[in-house]
C-alpha cells in the first residue's frame, strides 16, 4: 500500500482541527549550549558535507534572515547578541513558540554523522547526533527575561531554538518576523559557500586538535596553495587537520610539486616536512605516470638538503621512507635515489640511536 509523504506546515487551525484537550506534541531536547555570536550569524550544517562551511550573504539573504543551500543554512541573529543560549530538539509536529519574535522554517537534509552548529570563526562548534533524513528545520528567536526597563530590542538578551521535524515536503517560510527582516515575496534558496575572510593559519592557530580538524575541513578547499603549505608548519597541528590539508593538496594536482620541492630544500627539517611529503605521496598514488619523476626528484632534493644541513637520521629519515614508498607505488627500483640512501646510511652508522626503520628503508633503496 502506497504511503503519502508527510507534509509539514504551520497552520492557524480552526477550533474543530485543534488537538484534543490534554494532547501534547512530542518534543525531545537533543542538546543545550551557548554560542558566542560573531558578525550576527550562526550556521547549522550537516556533517561530512562535500563542501562544508558558512554561506555567503546576498542582500536578499540578509533581508529574509537566512542563507540556504542543501544541507547547510546560516541564520541571522541580533547584532552584538553576545553569548546566546541554544536549544536543539526533535519534534513530531511543527509548533512555533508563543514567545518567539522571529520564526523561520526551511527544508534540511541531514547526512550520516549528524549535524553541527557553529559561530562565524568556529570558536563554538557543537556536534549533535541527528538521524539521517529530511527535515523541516524551525529556527526561532525569543527574548529571555524581557525587562520593560529595556526599550530597545537590540539591547535585550535573546535565546534561540532549533527544532527538527521529520518531513520530505517542506517549503521555506517566515512564520514570524521582527523589524530587522524585510523578506522578498519569493524566498531565495540559492546560497553559495562563503570564502573565508581569514587566513587558514589564523583559523587553526591556538585551537584544540578537534577544532583545528573542523576548521580545516571547512576551509581547506577554499584556501590558496600558499596558505595550505603555511598551515602545515603550525605547531601543534592536530592529526585531522593534517589529513584534511594534505588531502586538499593532493586534489590540486601537479601544481603542488614545485612549491613543495622549494620549501623542502629551503628548510628540509621544518615542522611541515611530514605533511608536505605525505601530500606528494598522495599525489603519486593518484597520478603515478604523470607526476612520478618530479615527485622523486623533490624528495631526493629535500633529503640531500637535510643531510647537508647536518640532520640526524631521525630528522632526515622521512625522505628515505617516502622514497621507498615511491618505489613501491610505481613498482620499479629508484637508482636515482641510491646516492642519497648511501649517504643516509653513512650518517646513521655514526649515531648511537639511529632511526632503525629509516635505515631499513634506505637499505631497500640501495639494493
Amino acid at each position: 500500500m502506497a504511503t503519502r509523504k508527510k507534509k509539514v506546515a504551520v497552520k492557524r487551525a480552526s477550533a474543530s482541527k485543534r488537538p484534543k484537550r490534554g494532547s501534547k506534541a512530542k518534543r525531545v531536547i537533543l542538546a543545550e549550549f551557548v554560542v558566542s555570536i560573531v558578525q550576527s550569524f550562526v550556521t547549522v550544517s550537516s556533517r561530512w558535507l562535500p563542501y562544508p562551511g558558512h554561506n555567503s550573504w546576498t542582500d536578499q539573504a540578509m533581508r529574509q534572515g537566512f542563507s540556504w543551500r542543501r544541507g547547510n543554512v546560516s541564520f541571522r541573529v541580533n547584532e552584538d547578541a553576545g553569548d546566546v543560549p541554544f536549544e536543539v530538539a526533535m519534534a513530531d509536529t511543527l509548533q512555533v513558540s508563543p514567545g518567539a519574535f522571529r520564526a523561520i522554517v526551511v527544508p534540511f537534509e541531514a547526512a550520516k554523522g549528524g549535524i553541527e552548529i557553529c559561530d562565524m570563526y568556529y570558536a563554538s562548534v557543537h556536534p549533535i547526533e541527528l538521524p539521517e533524513g529530511h527535515y523541516a528545520l524551525l529556527f526561532e528567536m525569543e527574548y529571555r527575561n524581557p525587562s520593560p526597563e529595556i526599550e530597545s530590542s537590540e539591547d535585550k538578551p535573546v535565546r534561540c531554538r532549533v527544532t527538527f521535524v521529520p518531513s520530505e515536503d517542506v517549503s521555506a517560510a517566515i512564520l514570524k518576523k521582527d523589524s530587522e527582516l524585510r523578506p522578498p515575496k519569493s524566498l531565495a534558496l540559492d546560497g553559495q559557500r562563503a570564502s573565508p575572510d581569514r587566513r587558514l593559519t589564523e583559523l587553526l592557530e591556538g585551537r584544540s586538535a578537534d577544532d583545528q580538524g573542523a576548521a580545516a575541513r571547512r576551509n581547506a578547499a577554499l584556501a590558496p596553495l600558499d596558505e595550505l603549505l603555511d598551515a602545515l608548519d603550525l605547531e601543534p597541528l592536530g592529526e585531522w587537520a593534517l589529513l584534511h590539508i594534505t588531502y586538499e593538496l593532493t586534489q590540486r594536482g601537479a601544481e603542488i610539486i614545485a612549491p613543495i620541492a622549494a620549501r623542502l630544500v629551503a628548510r628540509p627539517t621544518r615542522p611541515a616536512t611530514y605533511g608536505l611529503t605525505e601530500a606528494l605521496i598522495g599525489l603519486l598514488s593518484r597520478e603515478p605516470d604523470a607526476a612520478g619523476s618530479a615527485i622523486v626528484r623533490a624528495l631526493i632534493g629535500g633529503g640531500e638538503a637535510a643531510l647537508r644541513a647536518g640532520a640526524s637520521s631521525r630528522s632526515a629519515g622521512t625522505y628515505v621512507i617516502q622514497l621507498a614508498g615511491c618505489a613501491q607505488i610505481i613498482e620499479r627500483p629508484l637508482p636515482e635515489a641510491r646516492p642519497l640512501a648511501l649517504a643516509f646510511l653513512e650518517r646513521a652508522q655514526g649515531e648511537a640511536e639511529p632511526d632503525h626503520f629509516a635505515v631499513g628503508e634506505a637499505a631497500f633503496l640501495v639494493k
